[in-house]
């Protein structure tokens, strides 16, 4: 399923998916408590439309959970409208579709492998689409393994995971703790996870239930899965906000769900017990979270109970939360352009906090920053203790890119501030790590309070045979045939930046380095990017360029992100350009397949041909993008003075200046396993060849040098 987002149908058919993976999560965890799951599902079948709606009730509400002595469920999400709202047919229809889920299940066996099958399931309702742009890469089970090992987390000892998505490290912890002895009752209270989206979190109390009901022993008493459902940046937001005006008149608020609610005065004593105790009456059990004195109780009725009364106190206890002796996670990874315009808002203050937004001016327009930079420095100052460690799942580009990252990579909270320990890195060279995405990672192990000494030692694990990736459900015992793994070493590249890139390689290339480091004359440039209209600006040829100077081409909408209608339109071959996209090049080799319209000039630059002029010299290209207005204008990779451009001229582009159009380009893979060079011959095409934002490349208007710096990078150390 590939939806549109910008149609009421694709809002529509999102909540009906989140809606129908809330009744699995809450059902197959129920299911995990009889003795034949199968059983009990086909069971549902068999009930009347009124007994089915009572049924439903209790399994929406969470009542149906502490029937099996599981408490925290109790109003985590509104979905009264589903008991509501339906016909009898529709009721019909749902209580068959559920009972269906029998079929995941051989007996008393789920089919299904693994700790976390809600992952699993997840991958399978939504669309691939939607899941990239909201950074949704669930981490598999061998991995949150590993990093547990990695920060030798005990029992004993309070963990936290602030962006828990399906609880995968939370359920990894249970295992982990089962190994060394510990009773699954007595861990459950150091364990606390946190996400904003109130559906993650309904997979992260399915997941630790199932955990339990698969244990086959009743618990000797009442079970409290402490996951919260609340925004973690938001205790960073509103210290960057008192920061930005100490002189503040009116009251702290927060926003939650898009209600502004006052912030209590934590400051006062009992504030935060108070809050643990209104929690408890949903069946959290917090006492090991808070520093106040004051009693919290295990259950406490304290008024009427409602989902959105469970929000706006989860949301505030994220500000009183003690932090823990371990925190590990894998941020949100979403990239700048993908965050909504009102959220950048929001949290530019936490930017700040952090110091991690210094970027101006045309550094800023080239700058693609991901929210996942800023979700870890709040994760290790809100929630570590100081000497706490920490063990986190990363993008490399963290540790190479030039302009994003800079402020994590300084390796302390903010400028002067309190600095971080980086103990170990580990990188997997051609390993798919998350099997829905082809995206690379990496895990950092850092100690808070500490500061970092380079070089730090790294671990890269590359697989053993070349078809072979790990599958999600996997343990660490059976992965490990499967890889080996190389020590290197990781140190900047101008030792007196601290957040200057990093280069990881073999100690004793890292000492020959040293002759190399410093500023050249060479400067790296970004491909064109199309803002997210790829779908409009990418073009396949249909015929040959005629005789007055046109050709047909039609937009290429396949994998785009942004959908446009596909359209078969004359253009003029002046702004059309063959376009070279990272999938085209290989080593000291380049086949551009595809054409990029490209209403810039040299001359222009970063601004597009005036509206006037367009419409007049290129009549044909000026109709084809007004065909495409509506896709244009609602593009959203543009921040600051770009968007005021946009607003003049729809159909602008980004990443350009007049080394764009150079006629030689040494090129390289933006992201890539390997680094693959290759140079790029506009005088062979008759016209430059414009690589896209995939390319990063150094402009040339000789061959000479280009071919000389190609053969230089493209040497072995």
């Amino acid at each position: 399923l590939k939806l549109d987002a910008s149609t009421d149908f694709a809002i529509d058919a999102v909540i009906a998916l989140e809606t129908y993976f809330y009744l699995i999560c809450n059902l197959i965890a129920c299911a995990s408590f009889h003795d034949d799951p199968a059983a009990y599902l086909r069971h549902i079948r068999t009930l009347s439309p009124k007994q089915f709606l009572t049924f439903l009730t209790q399994l929406v509400d969470g009542s149906l959970l502490e029937d099996h002595g599981i408490f925290g469920c109790r109003f985590a999400f509104d979905f009264d409208w589903v008991v509501h709202g339906n016909t009898n047919q529709s009721v019909t229809e749902l209580r068959d579709a559920l009972s269906e889920l029998s079929e995941i299940w051989d007996q008393d066996h789920l089919r299904i492998p693994g700790h976390d099958p809600l992952q699993i399931i997840h991958h399978s309702l939504f669309p691939k689409n939607l899941l990239h742009i909201t950074g949704q890469f669930y981490t598999p089970e061998w991995l949150a393994e590993l990093l547990l090992n990695d920060v030798e987390w005990t029992p004993d000892k309070r963990i936290l995971d602030p962006f828990c998505g399906s609880g995968v490290f939370l359920v990894q912890a249970l295992e982990r703790a089962k190994a060394l002895g510990a009773v699954v009752s007595d861990v459950l209270p150091n364990l606390l996870g946190i996400d904003l989206n109130p559906i993650a979190c309904s997979a992260a109390r399915a997941n630790l239930a199932l955990y339990i009901g698969r244990q086959k022993q009743k618990p000797p008493g009442p079970i409290h899965l402490n996951i919260l459902s609340a925004d973690s940046l938001a205790p960073a937001i509103t210290k960057g906000q008192n920061q930005s005006s100490p002189l503040r008149l009116w009251s702290a608020s927060v926003s939650i769900d898009g209600e502004t609610v006052s912030l209590p005065q934590f400051g006062s004593e009992g504030t935060r017990s108070n809050i643990a105790n209104r929690l408890a009456a949903y069946g959290l059990q917090l006492s090991k979270w808070v520093d106040d004195t004051a009693e919290i109780l295990d259950r406490k009725e304290s008024g009427p109970l409602s989902a959105r009364d469970r929000r706006i106190w989860e949301q505030f206890f994220i500000y009183a939360i003690k932090p823990a002796d371990v925190v590990v996670t894998n941020p949100p990874w979403v990239g700048w352009e993908y965050i909504a315009r009102p959220y950048r808002e929001t949290i530019a203050e936490a930017w700040k906090l952090y110091d991690l937004f210094k970027a101006r001016g045309l550094d800023a327009a080239f700058l693609k920053e991901d929210l996942s930079s800023l979700a870890l420095m709040v994760a290790w100052d809100f929630y570590l203790e100081d000497g706490g460690k920490s063990a986190v799942v990363l993008r490399p580009a963290t540790m190479h890119s030039d302009l994003t990252a800079r402020g994590v990579r300084r390796l302390s909270l903010a400028d002067n501030g309190t600095p971080l320990n980086l103990r170990h890195i580990r990188t997997f060279s051609n390993i798919r790590v998350f099997s829905e995405a082809s995206t690379d990672a990496a895990t950092w192990e850092i100690k808070k309070g500490e500061s970092t000494s380079f070089p730090v030692r790294v671990t890269e694990w590359s697989k053993q045979t070349k078809r072979w990736n790990p599958e999600t459900s996997m343990t660490i015992g059976e992965l490990e045939p499967h890889v080996r793994s190389n020590d290197k070493y990781a140190s900047p590249t101008d030792p007196n930046n601290p957040e200057s890139r990093w280069i990881i390689a073999e100690n004793h290339i890292l000492r020959s380095f040293s002759a190399l480091q410093g500023k050249n004359d060479y400067v790296p440039r970004m491909g064109v990017f199309t803002g997210g209209a790829n779908a409009v600006f990418y073009l396949e040829q249909l015929d040959k360029e005629g005789s007055n100077g046109t050709s047909t081409y039609r937009n290429i909408v396949a994998r785009a992100k942004r959908l446009a209608s596909q359209t078969t339109a004359i253009l003029e071959q002046d702004l059309v350009y063959s376009v070279l996209r990272g999938r085209d090049i290989q080593m000291w080799h380049a086949t551009p397949r595809v054409y990029l319209l490209c209403p810039h000039t040299r001359i222009t630059r970063m601004y597009p041909i005036e509206e006037p002029e367009l419409k007049s010299a290129y009549p044909n290209a000026y109709s084809y993008l007004s065909s495409m207005r509506s896709v244009l204008t609602e593009r959203q990779g543009f921040a600051g003075w770009e968007r005021e451009l946009l607003q003049k001229c729809f159909y602008t582009l980004q990443r350009i200046g007049e080394y764009t159009f150079a006629p030689y380009k040494v090129c390289w893979k933006y992201i890539a396993s390997e680094f693959t060079v290759c140079v790029i011959d506009g005088g062979k095409h008759s016209k430059p060849i414009l690589p896209n934002d995939k390319v990063m490349f150094i402009p040339f208007e000789s061959s000479s040098p280009a071919y000389f710096l190609g053969g230089i990078l493209s040497s072995t150390p």
